[in-house]
């Protein structure tokens, strides 16, 4: 329905609008909020209200499907599909193909050692806890959070010191002069 109304106000100048209230008009589930936005198509363009109006909206609209019509209106396992071989879908066939195949079988493969990895760790039986321990004692005593200290004032900074096997110094340069450990502003040559 969406592809034919789209044809059909191709040549409209209200096109791009008009769409975007079909699919409004179209995905509303309430009856009054589909009559109201039905009348804006019809303020935009009488022509595409009485195309609208032509068709049955139980078989368009969700106001009026008496059941779910969700699954119609997406495709979501085609989509993520289409988006898991994205960078196969550009190529010629015969490489999609190759790479959608070697994409499906690396994904059984982990699947595989998933399960595997489950069986092995649920392979040992747990002990069940038995329904005959002695709680009594517990019940009624009162839990308390633990006691903290908080120190008045702003917290100190959190600062992480990095000690390396060989301590890592950087020797300035003079521009004026060449010599090491002092820079330009405080050379004591005089100035050329």
């Amino acid at each position: 329905m969406g592809e034919n109304f789209k044809g059909f106000i191709k040549r409209s100048a209200n096109s791009e609008v008009l769409m975007m209230l079909f699919l409004k008009v179209a995905r509303k589930a309430i009856i009054g909020g589909f009559e109201k936005i039905k009348f804006d198509i019809h303020c935009a363009d009488p022509k595409a209200y009485d195309w609208i109006k032509n068709i049955p909206p139980k078989y368009w609209a969700d106001a009026y499907c008496s059941r779910s019509r969700y699954s119609h209106l997406t495709s979501n396992m085609a989509e993520s599909f289409n988006a898991w071989i994205l960078s196969a879908r550009e190529k010629p066939i015969i490489t999609m193909y190759e790479e959608i195949r070697v994409q499906l079988m690396t994904r059984f493969e982990e699947k595989s050692e998933l399960v595997e990895y489950f069986r092995r760790a649920f392979e040992t039986p747990f002990a069940p806890v038995p329904d005959d321990i002695e709680l009594t004692n517990i019940y009624n005593q009162t839990v308390l959070p633990p006691r903290t200290t908080r120190l008045l004032g702003r917290p100190k900074t959190q600062r992480r010191i990095y000690r390396t096997k060989h301590s890592i110094t950087r020797h300035f340069k003079c521009k004026q002069c060449g010599a090491e450990r002092h820079n330009k502003g405080t050379c004591k040559e005089p100035i050329e």
